[in-house]
């Protein structure tokens, strides 16, 4: 039936090279037209999980928590990191309802600025009121008048009071503040705190309007943020950094660089392929033909891909790259047989190509039909991610094989010129001596045999150590910076990244699930609505309005002492009240009180530094920019009332009462859950308590245990489906049992390796080891249908075969390392245990395999039995 439809297929053979042609044409406009990649890690497994249902309710009822963005700016100074998110802030806000459908940013809201301090303790109240106090005087005094004069005479004035140590330490830490020739500008706020933070920090926090139109869904809100970080500027600004981070940024940041990966790694590959197809088949017309076999292959199966999926994910999109690598083995092994039987019979005709064809159609059938059940494996599983993929290179291994078949046998009897001289320059086997080679090994089998054994044992041991690495902020690029932002906060417990949300009615059993989970040693808080409320207001209130009884609000006025004089009066009074200052100290406290700003702004006027009333008002601006904010701050924030429920307000409220009505619990974990056997006992001990959990920890516990579960799955079916395939297609226990023995090491090598090389199993990798199974019976039956027509060793590796396997696994190792250097780490991690896997079943697995060859065959036969294992 087949040799019917194959000459069929020949006789047609320019309507059928149309057809594919036209077919590929519309099949790339398609790709074009609607490729697309969904970032999101969750959406990689299905949502029928409990996880992923207990996440879609929450979503519903919080959706402003999905698809973040924060904007995050770092200052030297706290006054600049406020005031920077204070315009940026107000640059977003224009934007709501357009870009953003959130914005919250808890220091621009006028509930905090007037009722933040109702939130300190009794005792942290009292001292921050105490640091109020230190300064209040001279804060008050400079108020009337602020300006350099102002400044200049208020220090003054307090020269004339008796100082003790500890006011003029208090005074040099202040002057050495406001007069830092390093600074840009006065950051008053710090005045008021004794704690002297390296780094100030402030966060927005952004829900962007999404449009899955676009390839990139938040490029749009992305792009506006992106300009009014590049554009935002101020004089009095220094030492402070903006970036992005959350999960749209990760997103967009990680579809870009899979998306530049992708082009980077496709084009490299078929350069590593075309050369190794170069190097294989020695003849323009087969290097051409097998080419464009394998581009329309990978255009086709991209089609499938998206007509059958819509979207493509961060696992699935890897198939492009083991398309290339494994798909060109079908027409290295056709061109090779093609050549082999050209060899022996120097005419190109129909029955040359039919008699080819039917002398490998079989295994290459059979090694697409090997390689797709390790693809396929994962089809039947939760992980949605690698049985997309699975599908995806599982049917592209078909769609290989029918090409390889069909189209290009279509191609080479196409071409105008079919005389023996077009292929008659290809010498089979000038380059490798395959028979010395395998000669090598079977000489010094047993050292290799012991080798192996010792690396066996080795492996056994180590099985324990192997461990599922199920963080999916582990597999995104650790060079993008919204990546190293996000694991920065993480680091300085600025985000909770593994504290879980659980949702309940009311909150009675909101008060009632907290007093639970706070006696668990897990447990290191629980965050609720009625925390907003803060405790003991009273008693603050009544501490607030003894300090606003002796010290009033602070009342800024516009100086008008000098600003009708000119720039020569002024400079002449300014400095004649340096003199003064300087007089005075030098008199009452001699070295005691710096004296570096006198020096410094006698320089700044003598030496033609300031030279007219624009440079004068410049230099103020400097000691007054956070001056006036910071006195409206301290104004506001005695304004307090008696928080309640009726108060707080909307943009509060709605991040713990739901759109439904559900109330969010929110579970911070006290022990470090990067340690697996903390996250699970913590994931279970909320679990026990409340079912309805989500988010952090228990996201990626539960979606790791729904990934080691398909894995566990998805091997039982390889390891069944290949022993299935090798009875039907061997039909003799004894060589599946040596095939057998080659995988089942080769896996316990793999895992040992990738210990050794300090790798973890993870949600893109794990695919390999299923695979391993599917690609080593797939080797296996392309030498076993050979060798068994030959009678020697000699008379086999004198056939195109040996030299095909070369180089088919030569291009599968080509594009497996080419994987292997993606900067998407989990891309990366696939690549390297595929390699890994592939070198344990060529050389270290295969060692021991072929030693149980002598308990089954006799002398005669083992050498060629060796190889069919």
């Amino acid at each position: 039936m087949f040799n019917s439809l194959f000459v069929w297929v020949l006789n047609q053979s320019k309507w059928i090279i149309s057809f594919v042609l036209l077919l590929t044409l519309f099949a790339g406009f398609f790709v074009y037209h609607n490729i697309s990649i969904n970032t999101s890690n969750t959406d990689l497994l299905s949502k029928e999980l409990l996880f992923r249902k207990n996440e879609k309710i929450f979503k519903e009822e919080f959706p402003q928590f999905s698809n973040n963005i924060m904007v995050v700016i770092d200052a030297k100074k706290s006054d600049v990191a406020k005031d920077i998110a204070s315009k940026m802030y107000s640059e977003i806000k224009k934007q709501e309802g357009k870009l953003f459908t959130d914005i919250f940013y808890p220091n621009e809201l006028d509930f905090f600025k007037k009722n933040g301090l109702l939130y300190l303790s009794e005792e942290e109240l009292e001292k921050w009121l105490d640091q109020i106090v230190n300064y209040q005087p001279f804060i008050s005094r400079l108020a009337e008048s602020p300006s350099l004069y102002g400044l200049l005479s208020t220090i003054d004035l307090f020269l004339l009071v008796d100082l003790n140590d500890q006011h003029i330490d208090r005074l040099n830490k202040l002057l050495g503040k406001i007069f830092d020739i390093n600074s840009t500008a006065v950051a008053w706020g710090d005045f008021f705190s004794d704690n002297e933070k390296p780094n100030n920090r402030e966060i927005i926090y952004l829900q962007p309007k999404l449009d899955f139109t676009n390839f990139f869904p938040s490029e749009k809100a992305l792009f506006f943020l992106k300009q009014k970080i590049k554009n935002i500027d101020n004089e009095h600004w220094d030492n402070f950094n903006i970036r992005l981070t959350g999960t749209a940024p990760m997103e967009h940041d990680e579809l870009s660089t899979l998306g530049k990966d992708a082009k980077i790694g496709i084009t490299i590959s078929l350069i590593l392929v075309l050369l190794f197809i170069g190097f294989a088949l020695r003849n323009l017309t087969l290097i051409f033909v097998s080419f464009l076999t394998l581009i329309i292959g990978l255009i086709w199966t991209t089609a499938f891909a998206l007509l059958f999926f819509q979207e493509l994910n961060l696992i699935s999109i890897a198939f492009a790259i083991l398309f290339i690598g494994l798909g060109i083995d079908f027409s290295i092994h056709y061109c090779l047989r093609f050549l082999e039987f050209f060899k022996k019979k120097s005419e190109h005709s129909k029955r040359l190509l039919i008699n080819s064809t039917n002398s490998i159609v079989k295994a290459l059938f059979l090694t697409a039909f090997a390689t797709a059940i390790g693809f396929f494996s994962f089809a039947f599983t939760s992980f949605q991610g690698v049985a997309q993929l699975g599908i995806i290179a599982g049917t592209g291994m078909f769609v290989s094989f029918f090409l390889t078949v069909f189209f290009l046998p279509c191609l080479l009897i196409a071409r105008k010129n079919n005389s023996p001289s077009c292929f008659a320059s290809y010498k089979e086997g000038t380059d490798i001596n395959y028979f010395q080679f395998m000669l090598f090994f079977k000489k010094n089998s047993k050292i290799f045999f012991t080798l192996a054994i010792f690396f066996l044992i080795f492996s056994l041991f180590n099985l324990k150590n192997i461990e599922f690495n199920d963080d999916p902020l582990k597999l995104r690029n650790p060079d993008s910076i919204s990546v190293t932002t996000m694991n920065e906060l993480i680091e300085n417990k600025d985000v909770d990244y593994h504290s879980v949300d659980i949702l309940v009615s009311d909150f009675s059993k909101s008060n009632e699930l907290k007093n639970k989970l706070l006696v668990l040693d897990e447990i290191e808080e629980v965050n609720l609505f009625k925390d907003l409320i803060p405790e003991k207001q009273n008693e603050k209130l009544e501490i607030l309005d003894q300090f606003k009884t002796f010290y009033p609000k602070i009342n800024m006025q516009e100086s008008q002492k000098l600003s009708s004089k000119s720039f020569e009066e002024q400079k002449t009074t300014v400095l004649n009240m340096v003199e003064s200052i300087k007089s005075k100290i030098d008199k009452q406290y001699q070295s005691k009180i710096n004296t570096n700003f006198i020096d410094q702004l006698k320089d700044n006027f003598e030496s033609g530094e300031i030279t007219n009333l624009e440079e004068l008002k410049k230099l103020e601006g400097k000691y007054f920019y956070f001056f006036k904010k910071n006195i409206k701050k301290l104004n506001d924030s005695f304004e307090a009332n008696k928080i309640t429920e009726n108060n707080i307000p909307n943009s509060l409220k709605s991040r713990y009462i739901g759109k439904n009505g559900k109330i969010r619990v929110e579970v911070v974990p006290s022990y470090n859950l990067d340690n697996q056997k903390n996250k699970k006992r913590f994931v279970d001990q909320v679990f026990t308590i409340s079912p309805n959990v989500s988010g952090g920890a228990f996201t990626t516990f539960e979606a790791g245990n729904a990934v080691v579960t398909s894995f566990k799955k998805a091997m039982i079916i390889s390891i069944c489906s290949t022993t299935l395939f090798l009875f039907v297609v061997l039909r003799n226990f004894k060589k599946i049992f040596i095939i057998f023995t080659n995988l089942f090491t080769s896996l316990l090598f793999s895992l040992s390796f990738l210990i050794l090389f300090g790798l973890n199993l993870n949600f893109a990798n794990i695919i390999a080891l299923p695979l391993l199974f599917g690609l080593g019976a797939a080797t296996s039956i392309q030498t076993v249908l050979r060798i068994e027509k030959f009678e020697t060793l000699e008379k086999y590796f004198k056939t195109s075969t040996p030299r095909a396997i070369i180089f088919s696994l030569l291009t599968t190792l080509a594009t497996f390392c080419i994987l292997s250097f993606s900067s998407h780490l989990g891309t990366s991690s696939m690549g390297q245990l595929l390699i890994i896997s592939i070198l344990s079943s060529t050389s270290m697995g295969r060692r021991i395999s072929n030693r149980f060859i002598g308990f089954f065959f006799d002398s005669s036969i083992a050498a060629i039995d060796c190889l069919k294992a």
